[in-house]
């Protein structure tokens, strides 16, 4: 613990005291920020280690701070603060963070990388967010390739007509309605300003399927924006739409699966009596 440490180095007073800390590291538990940094240096690639070792440095610490009601690295910082309130020498002993990571990541394969990225992701924020962001990703990489090979596998100029009318509806309705609510809170029961995003995605999904269904507008649309307009949107519209389902449905299983686990981990919890609670 803390008191211990201080209590120890007050009592031994040694010349030296060594931290498990590396400078990059002791640097950001005593809340500083990288030196200046080149931006040539930065689109190098110099650079990019150190921004992803302080980015897991603080999400680690963050999560082991509230999830276990502690503070990470306490005793390393005691140590270095007494250490220098007493007059006593310090070194840092841990290998710099960076070298670590560039190691690490040297060593992990392509598809490790994705399943890297992906579980920091998925432990950052809501699975069903980061399956809609991932989602929304890969339909932008989808689109282009709906477009250049969608004929092939039957998505023609009427397919695409339609998705590019339908994200025209989607963009206006549903701007036009988180404007609206915005302002005014929508005059709805329920319904305040804060709902206003809400709101314009569900009024601008409902836009898209009313004129998927019932074709209004697609002649006009495609008639005045002309061939590769109408297919370079249409086909984005598709590609966001895929990668947006198939990422919310991942990360709504996810989301599922954690919750089922978390449940299984109380019941255990529940289920184990204290050693000798049998005894009389």
């Amino acid at each position: 613990s803390v008191d211990e440490v201080e209590e120890t180095l007050d009592a031994e007073r040694p010349d030296v005291v060594a931290v498990e800390l590396d400078e990059g590291r002791y640097r950001q538990m005593r809340g500083e920020t990288p030196d200046d940094l080149d931006p040539g240096d930065l689109l190098g690639g110099n650079t990019v280690f150190q921004f992803l070792a302080y980015w897991m440095l603080s999400y680690v610490q963050s999560r082991m701070g509230d999830r276990f009601d502690i503070e990470p690295g306490a005793e390393q910082l005691a140590a270095v603060e007494t250490a220098e309130e007493l007059g006593l020498g310090v070194a840092l002993v841990d290998r710099e963070i960076d070298t670590t990571i560039q190691r690490f990541w040297a060593r992990l394969g392509v598809v490790a990388k994705f399943r890297m990225l992906g579980g920091l992701a998925f432990g950052v924020t809501d699975p069903r967010v980061a399956g809609v962001t991932f989602g929304l990703a890969a339909g932008l990489v989808l689109g282009p390739v709906i477009g250049a090979f969608g004929g092939s596998v039957g998505i023609g100029a009427g397919v695409l007509g339609v998705a590019a009318t339908a994200a025209l509806a989607a963009l206006v309705v549903g701007y036009l309605a988180t404007e609206v609510v915005g302002v005014t809170g929508g005059g709805l029961p329920g319904v305040d300003a804060d709902d206003d995003l809400v709101v314009g995605a569900l009024a601008g999904v409902g836009a898209a399927v009313f004129v998927a269904s019932s074709r209004v507008g697609v002649d006009l649309v495609t008639g005045t924006l002309g061939g590769f307009p109408v297919t370079a949107l249409g086909s984005l519209a598709l590609g966001v739409t895929i990668g947006v389902g198939v990422g919310s449905v991942g990360g709504d299983r996810r989301e599922c699966a954690g919750a089922r686990a978390r449940g299984r981990r109380r019941g255990r919890t529940r289920g184990v009596r204290p050693r000798g609670a049998d005894r009389r």
